[in-house]
């Protein structure tokens, strides 16, 4: 158990799943932010529910997927509604694919500006959440 209950955390990818597996077996995050999150491998490797995992996250926590990126991490989705009304958000990088923030090709303009905008909604977010 941690000693401070104003702890964020950041997950790339495969760190989206461990967000929403640690939160939803009660780890005390104060908020999380996930760029192009890969929450699906509740479903595909481990063979569980990723929409009962989802459901039990009770945190605010922003989703940065991108445009090729799972529908129910994208706003409309019942999964984002759920996390709105804990003060979580869906933003869509619809011009980017997976890994962009981590993988992607800063000479592109489009990509550069598209990591500095969810870097910086990163930082805002946790900034909010964590004051």
């Amino acid at each position: 158990s941690p000693e401070h209950d104003d702890i964020a955390i950041i997950g790339f990818c495969w760190g989206g799943w461990v967000i929403a597996k640690s939160a939803s077996e009660g780890f005390p995050w104060k908020c999380g932010v996930s760029m192009h999150p890969a929450t699906k491998l509740e479903s595909v490797v481990f063979q569980r529910d990723e929409t009962a995992m989802l459901e039990k996250v009770n945190m605010p926590w922003l989703l940065l997927p991108a445009g090729n990126d799972e529908e129910n991490l994208k706003p409309g989705s019942a999964i984002v509604e759920k996390l709105r009304e804990k003060g979580g958000d869906s933003i869509v990088f619809e011009r980017m694919v997976h890994g962009w923030v981590s993988r992607g090709d800063i000479g592109q303009a489009a990509v550069r500006e598209d990591i500095d905008k969810a870097l910086d909604l990163t930082v805002k977010f946790i900034e909010k959440n964590l004051s």
